[in-house]
């Protein structure tokens, strides 16, 4: 289902009957993407090489018949080869040392009001699941959505399994959270900054377009949405 960690399993009272999803690039994280960045400080790191960018091509051949989009979010050939346990590690420094500062704290503030409220809140990404802990942990969210990677023989082979978390897909995962929850769309708050993300705004009770791409403040726009700008 492209659940990178499970909910806690319990039912949202009803005295607080919504579900938040909070996008990370561009939202929680404006103005960049969290799996670049981590790409780019493997490759300074030169723990990645010229093997992981030959992964990295095949995968995306593989790919190309999903659109240029795939190629790039979906394709995590460059992991091929590495343990679970060693980019997790990795991972948890990276984000330490180049991400915490980067959060937005108005969105900080924003998630800690739903939750403070009794909102369950949920965090959506298509970054891989060791990643996305990282920003779960930091933020107390107990249930997460992301790049579920598939492991063969302990290692990672630059695959992923289950619904990739990317336009519709996002959808699904979410309606899968619905069903847990006993909830229904008109439940559920949305904080998105993609036009890909449109199709998971489009079906939310109360849709936000945070630091929107010029296509999605557009579609805002045209919907009446709320527009808001998350910054560092």
């Amino acid at each position: 289902m492209g659940i990178a960690a499970p909910a806690s399993g319990e039912k949202i009272s009803m005295e607080n009957p919504r579900l938040v999803v909070f996008d990370i690039d561009g939202t929680l994280l404006p103005g960049t993407s969290c799996e670049r960045m981590f790409f780019k400080h493997l490759v300074k790191q030169k723990i990645v090489g010229f093997r992981n960018f030959v992964n990295f091509a095949v995968r995306g051949i593989a790919l190309a018949p999903k659109g240029k989009t795939y190629i790039i979010k979906a394709n995590k050939g460059y992991l091929r080869g590495f343990s679970p346990e060693y980019m997790n590690n990795i991972g948890m420094e990276f984000f330490k040392s180049d991400i915490i500062n980067r959060i937005s704290k108005k969105g900080i503030i924003r998630l800690t009001e739903h939750k403070n409220k009794g909102d369950k809140v949920v965090l959506l990404s298509g970054m891989p699941e060791f990643l996305l802990r990282n920003f779960a942990e930091f933020l107390g969210v107990s249930e997460y959505y992301g790049s579920v990677m598939e492991v063969n023989n302990k290692k990672f082979t630059g695959k992923t399994i289950g619904v990739f978390p990317l336009a519709q897909g996002k959808v699904k995962i979410i309606e899968t959270g619905l069903r847990q929850h006993d909830l229904k769309w008109g439940d559920v708050t949305i904080y998105a900054d993609h036009y890909l993300d449109r199709f998971l705004l489009q079906k939310a009770g109360e849709p936000t377009a945070v630091n929107p791409d010029d296509r999605l403040k557009a579609v805002a726009e045209s919907n009446n949405w709320p527009i808001e700008y998350f910054d560092i």
